[in-house]
């Protein structure tokens, strides 16, 4: 991770993987998202579950699903992810904020668990802090 602005950040990201990703093959994603609060991390904020990863990559984050994936080296870059070795390198995420019209202010945690006959195979964790007015 390269910091590359004030509030903008590249990353240098290595994934591999042995699963091909489609939405037949097995895989579930589960997603939560959990809220900083004076006790600490509030849990399940947010929960979603589900079975067809690209389904829900395209219905959910389809721009960034398609940056990540074009970044990678995947050609074309869809749905299914054939298996194997992938780079990205000064990949940076741009998330427009109407994704999210009503979360209310404040630190979320963001963790998703990529599972192939419940074997976990991938994660990623991500904090976000969410302000009333970006300060630039």
């Amino acid at each position: 991770m390269r910091k590359f602005s004030k509030y903008n950040y590249s990353y240098d990201v290595n994934w591999t993987t042995q699963v091909e990703f489609s939405d037949t093959n097995g895989i579930k994603i589960r997603f939560d998202v959990s809220k900083w609060g004076a006790g600490g991390w509030g849990l399940n904020a947010y929960k979603y579950e589900t079975d067809e990863p690209c389904k829900a990559g395209k219905q959910f984050g389809k721009d960034l699903m398609l940056s990540f994936l074009s970044s990678s080296g995947v050609d074309p870059p869809e749905c299914p992810v054939k298996p194997g070795a992938y780079y990205l390198s000064n990949w940076t995420v741009d998330l427009d904020p109407s994704y999210f019209p009503e979360l209310p202010y404040g630190t979320y945690k963001g963790e998703c668990i990529f599972l192939h006959d419940n074997e976990r195979f991938l994660c990623w964790q991500a904090i976000i802090l969410i302000t009333e007015k970006a300060v630039l």
